[in-house]
């Protein structure tokens, strides 16, 4: 599982604002990114995360994609049944 982090806050990109962008200097936009230390979008393999990267506008300078293990610390409740 891979995921795209803030290389200097180490928070995760969870969406992406597109109504938001700045023109690069390639010409390319970049869009706002929505980041969190809690929630992430999770990608299954690494050309997953990669288009993503490149559809989103991310900018390389800024952010990395990581590899990621996903791992259940606690019960999951949603509520109970009466």
């Amino acid at each position: 599982m891979y995921a795209i982090r803030h290389k200097k806050t180490h928070e995760w990109v969870y969406g992406t604002d597109y109504r938001c962008y700045h023109k690069r200097k390639d010409g390319k936009r970049s869009y706002s990114q929505c980041t969190s230390h809690s929630k992430a979008l999770i990608f299954e393999d690494l050309p997953n995360a990669s288009f993503e990267f490149q559809l989103r506008g991310i900018s390389s300078r800024y952010y990395e994609i990581v590899e990621v293990e996903i791992r259940v610390v606690g019960p999951l409740t949603f509520g109970t049944l009466a």
